[in-house]
């Protein structure tokens, strides 16, 4: 694949995004500040109800390629658990369909693994999801070549920190198994189903 027809791709996908991402930084101190209150269980996000009913329509290519790509980013390891075992990408999309999302981080992530499937069209001619390892490191560090690429990345890892550390009734951090990885003893008492904040 010639560089210049991938280059030209990437730039197409910078001029694309209708949200100014140039500056990653001040997008992630609002998700960071968040992060600080959801690691000491004070908020979360997501109904854990929309976790398990999506987990039967996370089998479209998009939904299949995200969660190919948080399972390279958080793999597989016998001392740690994985993006799968922590449930990243039905967190992921419960996240996406609550109505207090920010639109333009939705559409941006949407369009993004669109992005990610036609760079991996274009190098290995098939999705995200069906390439070896080695391509998929290939095919997102292409993606990480561009601003918009490095920062759809920046979003990905930030939300699987989320499904990581969340309480496990929001419907990330499955039986808690992030914060046994981590040791972090979370503050008690745990919020209940019906005592979710949004159900306050």
């Amino acid at each position: 694949m010639n560089d210049s027809i991938i280059a030209e791709y990437l730039k197409s996908w910078d001029a694309s995004v209708s949200v100014d991402y140039s500056q990653p930084v001040k997008e992630l101190e609002a998700r960071r500040e968040f992060l600080k209150k959801l690691a000491l269980g004070a908020t979360a996000v997501v109904f854990a109800d929309t976790v398990l009913a999506n987990a039967a329509t996370l089998n479209t290519p998009s939904w299949q390629s995200i969660a190919a790509v948080h399972l390279y980013l958080f793999p597989v390891s016998k001392n740690q658990p994985d993006a799968k075992s922590i449930n990243a990408t039905a967190y992921l999309k419960s996240v996406l369909e609550w109505p207090g999302v920010d639109q333009a981080d939705k559409k941006f992530i949407l369009d993004g693994v669109g992005w990610l499937d036609g760079i991996s069209n274009k190098l290995f001619q098939n999705s995200f999801d069906l390439l070896t390892n080695e391509q998929k490191e290939k095919a997102l560090r292409t993606v990480e070549k561009s601003q918009a690429g490095e920062n759809w990345l920046s979003l990905m890892l930030l939300y699987l920190i989320e499904a990581l550390l969340t309480d496990p009734v929001y419907g990330g951090n499955v039986n808690g198994a992030g914060w046994v990885w981590l040791e972090h003893q979370p503050g008690y008492p745990l919020p209940l189903k019906d005592k979710r904040y949004f159900n306050l």
